[in-house]
């Protein structure tokens, strides 16, 4: 791997910081997280009294991860403030590290990427919007966590750490599949138009089949 890339053993201290400021920085806002609802449901937390209501085929008909996630947060019994946090500080970590291996892959100075992460996240500031406003913090967990990982998967390309990008892009999938779809359409366009990365293709679609394990048991679970 090229010296310049970042090599997670070797920058132990800077990817401990960008868990720090994750930390802090989500458990210092309020947002009780839409995602967390879908846990509830599943853990039986709370139950629809008229069987035709439209908000429980909502939760129990849509397939995602967050909801997933959220559910294995409450059977802890962590507590609905805290586990809104806790999927917050997921997001928040994994848009951190993808803003800091993209920083990385242009100023090729870690020192300088790490600031331009703090500054990223300290300010709330993403690297781009959909048809609607993304945004780092807020208590629309699906998009908030659609843009974390995707930004994650573009700086592990990025990084050259192709065999992790092809196993978040298709995890990604059972996040938000639209998103997920679209990022792995991306991801394989550039294979046929880049030929300088020929040769890690082999790398990426390694990774595509260990996403694709983890993506078959959210959906046996589901």
């Amino acid at each position: 791997m090229d010296t310049k890339n970042i090599n997670f053993k070797e920058n132990k201290l800077h990817i401990f910081l960008i868990f720090l400021i994750s930390l802090i920085i989500s458990f210092s806002y309020n947002f009780l997280q839409y995602g967390i609802d879908g846990g509830l449901i599943l853990a039986n937390r709370i139950s629809y009294p008229d069987q035709v209501s439209p908000m429980m085929y909502y939760f129990l008909n849509s397939w995602t991860a967050v909801h997933q996630v959220s559910y294995f947060i409450i059977k802890l019994g962590i507590s609905v403030e805290i586990g809104s946090k806790i999927l917050m500080f997921i997001s928040t970590t994994f848009f951190s590290l993808g803003v800091y291996l993209i920083s990385n892959s242009f100023s090729k100075n870690k020192n300088f990427s790490l600031f331009l992460t703090f500054v990223a996240i300290l300010l709330g500031k993403n690297f781009g919007d959909t048809d609607y406003p993304s945004l780092i913090f807020s208590e629309h967990t699906y998009g908030m966590m659609s843009l974390a990982i995707s930004t994650f998967v573009f700086g592990l390309i990025a990084n050259k750490n192709l065999l992790l990008s092809g196993a978040f892009s298709m995890i990604l999938i059972s996040f938000h599949p639209v998103v997920g779809l679209w990022i792995l359409f991306i991801n394989l366009l550039s294979f046929f138009i880049c030929d300088q990365i020929n040769l890690d293709k082999k790398k990426f679609f390694k990774g595509l089949i260990i996403g694709v394990l983890i993506l078959l048991i959210s959906y046996f679970f589901f």
